[in-house]
């Protein structure tokens, strides 16, 4: 598990969160390989800095805004 503290703003508010996730990766390009080298991250939880869950329209919101920013994010910290 993965945990990255960061703000986000939507319309004007900005919250503080702790994005936690699950990081995988395999492949090679050493050693005679022919599968590229590849990483993957999900998110599996977002939450405010004291634990608090966020509702799910918020959550959805935020996501479908900051999603792919917070997956490079994750998978910059695991590396």
């Amino acid at each position: 598990m993965i945990t990255i503290n960061t703000e986000a703003e939507l319309k004007g508010c900005l919250f503080e969160l702790e994005i936690s996730g699950s990081f995988s990766s395999g492949g090679s390009n050493r050693y005679g390989s022919d599968e590229p080298e590849w990483a993957d991250t999900t998110i599996d939880e977002i939450v405010a800095p004291d634990g608090r869950k966020l509702s799910p329209r918020l959550e959805h919101a935020l996501m479908s805004k900051y999603e792919n920013v917070w997956t490079e994010q994750l998978i910059e910290r695991a590396v």
